[in-house]
């Protein structure tokens, strides 16, 4: 039998005789099952390759065989599996030379089937530089396709004896070879994707890592600023302190050092003209009123001689002065153990809610809730005004709400404020009682 390609004559060994056909049946199936269970398989290309090449040589009583694969470029093969072949052949540095110098090879890309010869000693298309380190009697060089794209060759060699070819082991290989390269393909292409997405994995890895740096510096940035916000508050507080203090002590006493030398002439010269102490003194009242109005704004001194709960109701009492409205304090628990810093977080936002109804809400009515629990102190200003238009939110964007926030926060509580238009507001505050590391 014989065959041109490519201005090539390819010539084959004569077909076999019905007894060979019925040879190594047993190694057929055998053959065919390996390949089966290795296309169905998610090997890698290497395996499934070594597993086909396997079968292939058992089935077929030789020696050893090799599969190879076409490199990217096109031009050369690589081995990538192999069947008891030395191991000087049998690495993956070992390339063919460039398949258009191949005629074996170069035959096969073209378009032609298997290329074997019973005697290859002596056929000199089989003197190739590879196969000279083998002392080969018998070679059968099978194409690997997938549809009508060549990606490699099964070489199957005969060393103790010479093999004469029949159409059923043809055949036989045939088969193997259609599925071995559907095998190779499929593995090559999971193993593509399978690096795919163990770099994607190290990619979002890399972006977690680099994303959690990130908040992490941004985490401690706001650590930093709040800190610096709290230490400016509490300077700001410190000197509130002092200012009230000497407004209550020295300008108080002298006021009203004013006002007894005021009564004490109009109790010894009584006088009717307009201008005398009389009329002063209804004046000096008022300016002694002022002072300790001022005072209290700045630090009431009941916050830090009788603790929050008295501070609230003196606060309450001043709202009602100013609005007419007197809200609903309710306490449940203990007075609550809280440091001075804690101490006035809460009463400045509670301070803070109180202006807002007094300013936005338009409310009749006011209540507020103050409960300590096991481990928090939750404290909740709820009015029955107009509520907030959906404009007005979100609220971090109004400095009053935002300060709210900030002052809680920067003990590990949190302010949550709830408004409906027509159905007032609901400011809840919950911080803790110990300090969260």
């Amino acid at each position: 039998m014989s065959e041109q390609s490519a201005g090539r004559v390819v010539r084959r060994s004569r077909p076999p005789s019905s007894r060979e056909a019925r040879s190594h049946p047993a190694r057929a199936g055998d053959a065919l099952l390996a390949v089966s269970r290795a296309v169905r398989s998610r090997l890698e290309p290497s395996e499934v390759a070594r597993r086909a090449t396997r079968g292939v040589v058992r089935a077929l009583g030789a020696d050893l065989g090799s599969a190879w694969r076409i490199t990217a470029a096109g031009d050369r093969l690589v081995p990538i599996a192999g069947y008891h072949v030395p191991r000087d052949l049998d690495q993956s540095s070992v390339t063919s030379p460039v398949i258009a110098d191949h005629p074996i090879v170069d035959t096969i890309v073209a378009g032609a089937g298997p290329v074997y010869a019973a005697d290859s000693q002596r056929d000199p298309r089989f003197d190739y530089p590879l196969l000279r380190l083998i002392p080969h009697k018998s070679v059968l060089v099978q194409p690997l396709r997938v549809g009508r794209t060549f990606i490699g060759i099964f070489a199957i060699v005969w060393i103790r004896a010479s093999h004469r070819f029949h159409s059923q082991e043809l055949r036989l290989v045939k088969l193997v070879a259609q599925q071995t390269a559907a095998a190779v393909e499929r593995a090559a292409l999971f193993a593509e994707v399978r690096s795919l997405n163990e770099r994607l994995e190290r990619l979002v890895e890399k972006r977690t890592l680099a994303l959690e740096r990130a908040d992490q510096v941004l985490r401690a940035s706001r650590d930093e600023q709040r800190a610096f916000a709290r230490h400016l508050e509490k300077i700001r507080e410190a000197e509130q302190t002092r200012i009230a203090r000497e407004i209550h002590d020295e300008l108080g006493q002298a006021l009203t050092g004013l006002k007894m030398d005021l009564w004490r002439m109009a109790s010894v010269k009584p006088t009717v003209q307009a201008g005398g102490p009389d009329d002063i003194l209804p004046a000096v009242d008022g300016i002694i009123h002022s002072v300790r109005r001022i005072a209290t704004e700045l630090r009431p001194s009941v916050l830090d001689d009788l603790g929050l709960t008295a501070a609230l109701e003196s606060q309450i009492r001043d709202f009602e002065k100013r609005t007419g409205i007197r809200p609903d304090l309710f306490c449940s628990g203990a007075e609550p153990n809280l440091d001075s810093e804690r101490t006035t977080a809460i009463f400045r936002i509670f301070q803070e809610a109180l202006t807002n109804v007094a300013r936005h809400a338009d409310a009749t009515a006011v209540t507020v809730t103050l409960s300590v629990h096991r481990r928090s102190l939750l404290l909740e200003i709820r009015d029955n005004g107009r509520g907030m238009p959906a404009s007005v939110r979100p609220y971090r964007r109004h400095l009053g709400l935002l300060g709210m926030q900030e002052r809680a926060a920067a003990f590990g509580g949190r302010v949550t404020v709830r408004s409906k238009p027509g159905q007032g507001t609901t400011v809840r505050v919950r911080l803790p009682l110990a300090r969260k590391f």
